[in-house]
Parts: C-alpha cells; sequence; structure tokens
C-alpha cells in the first residue's frame, strides 16, 4: 500500500489556477516527454543494477529502520465519484512533486464516455460527432479527476454499508459493499485463502450447533421412554388412586334402587 498523502483546501486551489492557467503548455510539454513511460516506483527506496536507492536524506534513517518515506500518490476521485489514487512525480532532489497534474489534466466526453484525452475527445472528433460539435462544446467535456470529493459533477453510489468480513481490509465504513453478494464475490475474488478459511470455521460453528441440539433431543426421548416405562399406578412421581371395594349390602341396595326405577316407569306407562 503506498503512502498516499492528503490535500488541504490551499492545495487544491492552487493547482486549481495553475492549470487553468497553464493547462494546454502544460499538456504538451507531457506528451512530448513521453509521461506514459514510467519506471518503478522507487519512492521508499529499492535496488537498480545492484545499486541501492533510498529517498533524498534519509539513507542513515533507513538503515536504522525509522525511515516512512515521501508519499507515492494523493489522493483523487474520478469524474463519477469512484475514489482513486494520482501518482505523484518528484524531482531528482526528492523535495518538490507534481501534485499529480500529469493526471489532473485529463478529460472525460460526457458525449461519447471516452477518458484519457486532454484537448478534444479523439472519438468524437474523428467521427464528427454533432452533439458535441466534434469536441468543441466545452460542456460536454469535463475532467477526469478531482481533488475534492464534493466537486465531482456525477457522484453515484458506490458503496453500502455492508463490510467485508476481513477486518484488516480497506472495504468497510463508508467504503462496505451494498449487498452481502458482492461481499461474497469480493472476499472470494481478493481473500481466497482468507474466505476459506472463514467458511471452514463458520461451518464448524454451525456442526458444534447440530450437535448440542441432538443431546438435548436425545435427553428429551429418554425422558419421555422413563415415563412410558414408569410401573402401573405412577405417572411420572404421581399416584393414581385406585377404586376401593364395595361391601354385598352396597351392591344389593343399588341393586334395590334400580328395581324401583324400573317398577317406577312401568307404572306411568301403563296409566298413560
Amino acid at each position: 500500500m503506498p503512502l498516499i498523502m492528503e490535500t488541504d483546501n490551499s492545495d487544491v486551489e492552487a493547482v486549481a489556477l495553475e492549470l487553468d492557467a497553464a493547462e494546454k503548455a502544460l499538456a504538451e510539454a507531457l506528451e512530448s516527454a513521453g509521461e506514459d513511460t514510467i519506471s518503478g516506483d522507487l519512492t521508499d527506496g529499492g535496488h537498480v543494477s545492484g545499486a541501492s536507492i533510498y529517498p533524498a536524506g534519509q539513507k542513515e534513517a533507513f538503515e536504522r529502520g525509522q525511515a516512512k518515506g515521501r508519499p507515492a500518490a494523493i489522493r483523487a476521485w474520478m469524474w463519477d465519484g469512484s475514489p482513486s489514487t494520482l501518482t505523484l512525480r518528484w524531482n531528482p532532489d526528492g523535495d518538490q512533486h507534481d501534485g499529480g497534474r500529469s493526471y489532473l489534466t485529463k478529460k472525460h466526453c460526457l458525449c461519447c464516455g471516452e477518458s484519457g484525452f486532454r484537448v478534444r475527445c479523439r472519438k468524437c472528433e474523428k467521427t464528427g460527432c454533432g452533439k458535441c460539435r466534434a469536441s468543441t462544446v466545452a460542456s460536454q467535456v469535463i475532467p477526469c479527476f478531482y481533488l475534492r470529493k464534493d466537486d465531482v459533477p456525477f457522484q453515484h453510489k458506490f458503496y453500502g454499508d455492508i463490510d467485508c468480513f476481513l477486518i484488516t481490509c480497506q472495504r468497510r465504513g463508508e467504503t462496505g459493499f451494498q449487498s452481502t453478494m458482492d461481499m461474497y464475490q469480493h472476499a472470494a475474488s481478493r481473500h481466497g485463502k482468507e474466505w476459506e478459511a472463514y467458511q471452514l470455521s463458520k461451518q464448524a460453528d454451525k456442526a458444534t450447533e447440530v450437535d448440542e441440539l441432538r443431546a438435548k433431543i436425545d435427553a428429551l426421548t429418554l425422558a419421555l421412554l422413563e415415563k412410558s416405562t414408569a410401573p402401573a399406578g405412577t405417572v411420572g412421581t404421581l399416584p393414581i388412586t385406585e377404586k376401593p371395594e364395595r361391601t354385598p349390602e352396597q351392591i344389593q341396595a343399588v341393586k334395590d334402587r334400580m328395581a324401583k326405577a324400573r317398577a317406577a316407569r312401568k307404572s306411568k306407562v301403563t296409566a298413560q
């Protein structure tokens, strides 16, 4: 991860004034210099043909492991609001940079969607587009990069509230995902091994939960079986009250009452 330089309003305004004043001249100078042929990033030092390269005045600090290095890029936003970084170019002494001007001079065409040109859209100029009159309408050509997010003319919502599962990933907080599926795709493509380990840990947790549920079901089943096989006369711990035996006198009294009732019904039917 390169060291990114933060900017304030004064820096942004100074860059904007300078670009407005000498935009065309700077673009031609950069094109003639061949700005697209950039060598490897030696911002924080490195080795070239066996020689050790150190940032200006930091060789001793590098040997002590205390050097922080100079910023390699500046934070910016594209015309549609997506975040980006612009590479900084430093002078040979390492004390001045260009502020990302080689990228800030690039334009975007709203007519055809082409980006990366500096003066006119080559595509519209070649086809003679009638909407932007061959890329001559200023309102159809806007900067491709902005140093302040509030200056972006077309801010689309690229992020959501769903964080990446990996704590060390930058896609968290304000730069989260809009859906869980987007997070899964990001995790599978960017954090393959970590995502696989995360999935295995989730499966292990689910297996533990299943084992706990099975143990509870086994305990309940065992309790029901103990109740069903309990001795006669008990249900659980509550005794069942047995019916008392009747004496011969009580049996004869019941028979007499039933005979009187039958005789009373018979006499009633005869009277009718």
